[in-house]
């Protein structure tokens, strides 16, 4: 924080704690996340704030998963509606191909190449912003700053994308996505 602006650090602190302790919103999302957790005998705290309030996560685990015993007890599940992203404006380029808006490349923005890694789905890489989502999607500065805060504080975040969330048809298919995302964050 540069110097001129310390004063703003505790007032900016106080309004950002205040605003976590107002009843969170529930989207019907992330009810149906909830229901898959919980069909699969996963146990959890639903928005409670951890770190003093500074963040709440959507659902924190507990307990283990399925007969392997796999401890839960450091994830935290975020269902990333589409208030999380931006999207990638459409830029015809000179051959009618989508152009990356963001630099140059398909990847996270660096445009030279390597940075077009995949990621396991729904496990961000490090919280980085850097990978790449179907349709142009990515993801905005305060989800990635969530992600990075609660991964330094020693949690493991799996992230349920909306768009992906939505191409689940039945309960089997939701049951299937959840806890292979939970499988590859043990």
């Amino acid at each position: 924080l540069r110097p001129s602006w310390a004063h703003l650090a505790k007032p900016a602190e106080s309004a950002w704690r205040e605003m976590k302790t107002l009843a969170p919103t529930v989207s019907k999302l992330q009810e149906d996340v909830g229901d898959t957790l919980r069909n699969l005998g996963v146990a959890f705290h639903f928005e409670q704030p951890i770190k003093n309030g500074l963040v709440r996560p959507d659902f924190i685990l507990t307990g283990t998963l399925g007969g392997g015993g796999k401890d839960l007890s450091r994830i935290v599940v975020e269902v990333d509606g589409p208030h999380h992203y931006s999207k990638e404006p459409a830029v015809l380029g000179s051959g009618g191909d989508l152009e990356d808006w963001f630099g140059g490349g398909r990847g996270g923005g660096g445009g030279d190449g390597d940075d077009v890694g995949v990621a396991t789905p729904g496990i961000g890489i490090g919280g980085d912003g850097r990978e790449s989502l179907a349709g142009g999607r990515w993801p905005l500065g305060s989800t990635v700053l969530r992600n990075q805060l609660l991964h330094s504080w020693g949690w493991t975040v799996v992230t349920v994308p909306y768009h992906q969330w939505e191409q689940l048809v039945t309960a089997e298919d939701k049951m299937e996505y959840v806890g292979g995302l939970l499988t590859a964050a043990v």
